[in-house]
């Protein structure tokens, strides 16, 4: 998948000084533009998109994406499986504590966050502008669809 993503926004001329950043194993694969990622041994961060950044700095078995202009999508202080997956401008997908969590946020704006030690939870957001967060809690599948919140913990 990380070669097909690679390939995909370097293929056509329109894209040759594409902001892009991917960065496996605590190595740095490839950066060109503003876009910034960083990573250790078992991670991987992609970045794609002007002032975007993916980090999964903490633990193992760590994969951040972020998609789009000034979009972020970090893993922070401790956390293992996480999968962290930003897409759209300004858009955030954050996992402060806590292991085996996937977090998305998907549209401009949108922000999704599980903060404050949850684990295996699963975290959804679509729609710009929408916003939600885990506090806390562990076993949670929620989406929010433009605002609207489905499932719960």
């Amino acid at each position: 998948m990380l070669i097909a993503l690679i390939a995909a926004v370097s293929a056509s001329p329109a894209n040759a000084a594409q902001d892009l950043c991917v960065h496996v194993d605590g190595v740095p694969i490839f950066q060109s533009g503003s876009a910034t990622c960083e990573s250790i041994e078992g991670t991987t961060a992609v970045a794609v998109g002007d002032a975007s950044y993916a980090s999964v700095e903490e633990d193992a078995d760590n994969t951040a994406i972020a998609i789009g202009d000034g979009s972020v999508a970090e893993s922070g202080d401790v956390g293992a499986g996480n999968s962290l997956i930003a897409v759209g401008n300004d858009s955030i997908a954050s996992n402060s504590v806590g292991n085996d969590n996937d977090i998305i946020a998907v549209g401009n704006g949108s922000e999704a966050f599980n903060a404050d030690e949850g684990d295996s939870n699963a975290l959804t957001v679509i729609g710009d502008g929408s916003v939600f967060s885990i506090q806390g809690e562990s076993g949670c599948m929620v989406i929010v669809i433009n605002g609207q919140e489905f499932g719960g913990c």
